[in-house]
């Protein structure tokens, strides 16, 4: 996996219970918590993380949940977002986050909004499949 410099990004969360590491755009709550370093505070991870996405989506103009971080978005793209969130999420907020946590974040809300609206997609395309064939079972029954 490479940051937005394109190198090698060697924070891939390690996963204790599974003994084994995993890409940051796959960590859950509680793991972005751990490595924010807020203790159990999910609450205080979830509104940070908000706070960043709100600036990233509202003012940078990046299209949350319809472009993904790396494949649609060019490097240079994503460096000059990187160090604007970044500026602008210190200004505001003071949370003391470095390029690489604030990508991190970034990645793991790309990852999570993208999956989420392909889901809610393919439940509205198999209830309009359901919808078609009940239509069609009705008009079946009334010749």
């Amino acid at each position: 996996m490479s940051d937005t410099n394109g190198q090698n990004n060697n924070s891939n969360f390690f996963n204790p219970s599974s003994n084994r590491r995993h890409s940051d755009s796959r960590l859950s709550l509680a793991e972005l918590t751990s490595f924010l370093k807020l203790g159990d505070d999910l609450k205080e991870t979830a509104t940070r993380e908000k706070n960043i996405l709100t600036v990233l989506k509202d003012e940078l103009g990046f299209e949350l949940g319809l472009k993904t971080w790396i494949r649609d978005t060019s490097l240079a793209k994503r460096v000059q977002l990187i160090e604007n969130l970044t500026e602008i999420v210190e200004n505001r907020y003071h949370y003391g986050y470095d390029k690489k946590i604030i990508e991190v974040i970034v990645r793991r809300a790309s990852y999570y909004t993208m999956q989420g609206r392909l889901r809610r997609e393919r439940r509205i395309e198999q209830k309009g499949k359901m919808n078609l064939s009940l239509v069609n079972k009705v008009r079946k029954n009334k010749k």
